[in-house]
């Protein structure tokens, strides 16, 4: 039995993540009884992270809501789910949206599951900063499954929005993050009709033209944050609209209100992110980030050229997140 307690959050995280090292010490081919990993640590685990929180508890064992802790345990949960089979990761995900989403009794809960599935809400509004934390299981869930594994939700651009609008408030660093990675990755791995990936443009736009005409607006930041993982998730997959709204972003970086969060964005778009990768089932395209580049760079240049003092900080910043513009100086 799995035992993390202890007086704060130090002890359950060092226990975790000595798991997690071992995990990722065993190749996936060498994960051979993986379910039994699954069975033993990901239930338990997650009903112990849980249960006092819909209890009012605030004992040893809340402290596996920390966000520390969550770090470690979605980072587990994503390395276990990852080495399933597909039979056994399409359970995982109707447990897990059973439990976030549908908020009724789910199997990965071995105590209180009714409990759980009367006041456990993650995704509302109003859930306390530990319950919003644990987003970053589902998070770690979306990551690690395959891409044709269906999500079990009505309407995909709906479920999209109310992350979003989640997003707009986010309760920590790590939930923000959590969210934002949530909102990624079902654009890059599940949009796939043309229906939806419309919704997903309107949602977009709305956004960019909320930001641009309420620049003042506490969540406009916010907003600019989901945009750009919106647009990451489709400049993977080589998008036109990806690259549309990634030509919009140069626009905005001599903004005197958005200029340095947009010139940071472009690390988003550029970078590989630990969740949303090819490894992780992602579809990523042949040379994007080349193709990112060949259309952005000469724009940046250019702006930097017509930038007063005031405005040379956020292009030179958008221009340097990248090795690849490190080459292109080098080339030119």
């Amino acid at each position: 039995m799995l035992y993390l307690g202890g007086s704060g959050s130090e002890y359950p995280r060092a226990i975790l993540s000595t798991l997690l090292y071992v995990l990722q010490q065993k190749s996936q081919s060498t994960l051979d009884d993986t379910k039994a990993y699954y069975n033993r640590l990901v239930p338990p685990l997650l009903t112990k992270t849980i249960v006092p929180l819909v209890e009012n508890g605030h004992g040893v064992s809340a402290v596996l809501a920390d966000d520390s802790v969550l770090d470690v345990t979605g980072r587990l949960i994503r390395i276990i789910t990852h080495a399933l089979d597909k039979e056994h990761q399409d359970m995982i995900v109707s447990n897990i949206f059973q439990l976030f989403v549908n908020n009724k009794p789910s199997n990965i809960i071995t105590e209180k599951a009714e409990l759980v599935a009367d006041r456990f809400r993650p995704l509302d509004k109003d859930a306390s900063l530990q319950a919003a934390g644990c987003t970053v299981v589902m998070a770690s869930v979306l990551a690690a499954v395959q891409r044709d594994i269906p999500l079990p939700i009505k309407t995909l651009p709906n479920f999209i929005r109310q992350i979003a609008e989640l997003a707009e408030a986010p309760k920590s660093p790590a939930h923000r993050l959590a969210l934002l990675r949530i909102i990624g990755l079902v654009v890059n791995k599940w949009i796939k009709e043309p229906i939806d990936m419309e919704q997903v443009k309107q949602l977009t736009q709305s956004l960019l033209t909320s930001i641009t005409t309420n620049p003042s607006d506490e969540s406009a930041s916010e907003k600019l944050r989901i945009v750009f993982w919106i647009t990451k998730a489709l400049l993977l997959r080589t998008e036109k609209f990806g690259m549309e709204t990634t030509l919009a972003f140069v626009s905005l970086l001599a903004h005197p209100v958005f200029g340095t969060t947009a010139s940071r964005g472009f690390s988003v778009l550029l970078d590989e992110d630990e969740f949303l990768n090819k490894l992780n089932h992602a579809v990523v395209r042949m040379l994007y980030k080349q193709r990112t580049f060949a259309q952005c760079v000469p724009l940046l240049v250019e702006g930097f050229k017509a930038a007063d003092s005031s405005t040379y900080y956020p292009p030179l910043h958008a221009s340097s997140n990248n090795d690849l513009t490190k080459q292109y100086r080098r080339e030119a």
